[in-house]
């Protein structure tokens, strides 16, 4: 057992200060009433991160396709994209949730429409979250991710948490520069630890910890 940490140890700690971090974020979205969207924007990231490992082998020919930054690049752009296109649309209807499910439904089909035409995604795709494939070179990018993203959010705790309180008794619309780089931070987190923890994994690091912390104060 202790040689498995021991082998591991760089990619656990990684994973554990990506998680703290992703825990954070999601208390912020629940309180913000955007869980839903955060399920959209990181499907759309996963979408992202399956265009640019094609992209990379079919113009670059990388062997090591899995260890390239350019999928994580595109899964950031995408996660972006999402972010920006559900709120856009959602803004201008009278039932967000239904477009924040809709783009989730459609960016959902669309990974899988990919993974099934192209099986050379398809097989790289199975990876994703596999935390034995991360060499200690990303191990250690992420853990220095999850560092600066907590200590972000440790240094404007009190202007994100004023926000969110805001947002939750008022219905005040949450915006500013502040907004900007909490979302930034967000979109960074959810980008990066799809690949390093899959989606799956990080929606549960989102939303677990606050759903336990609120059904225990009950």
């Amino acid at each position: 057992m202790m040689e498995l940490f021991f082998l591991y140890w760089s990619t656990i700690m990684a994973a554990t200060l990506t998680a703290a971090a992703l825990a954070v974020v999601g208390a912020f979205v629940v309180t913000r009433e955007a869980t839903v969207q955060a399920l959209a924007v990181g499907q759309s990231a996963g979408l992202g991160v399956l265009l640019g490992l094609l992209a990379v082998k079919t113009y670059l020919a990388d062997d090591h396709i899995d260890h390239t930054i350019w999928p994580l690049l595109a899964g950031l752009v995408f996660s972006a994209l999402g972010f920006w296109l559900t709120g856009f649309i959602a803004k201008r209807t009278q039932s967000p949730t239904v477009i924040y499910l809709g783009a989730y439904v459609v960016f959902w089909a669309f990974t899988y429409f990919l993974a099934g035409i192209f099986p050379l995604v398809e097989s790289q795709a199975l990876y994703f979250g596999d935390l034995v494939t991360i060499s200690q070179g990303e191990s250690f990018f992420f853990s220095f991710l999850g560092i600066a993203s907590l200590l972000y959010l440790f240094l404007s705790w009190r202007q994100q948490a004023q926000r969110s309180f805001r947002a939750a008794i008022f219905g005040e619309p949450v915006s500013g520069r502040g907004d900007l780089g909490f979302s930034l931070v967000s979109l960074l987190l959810l980008c990066f630890s799809v690949q390093l923890l899959g989606l799956l994994f990080t929606i549960a690091c989102l939303f677990l910890p606050t759903g336990i912390l609120v059904f225990s104060c009950r």
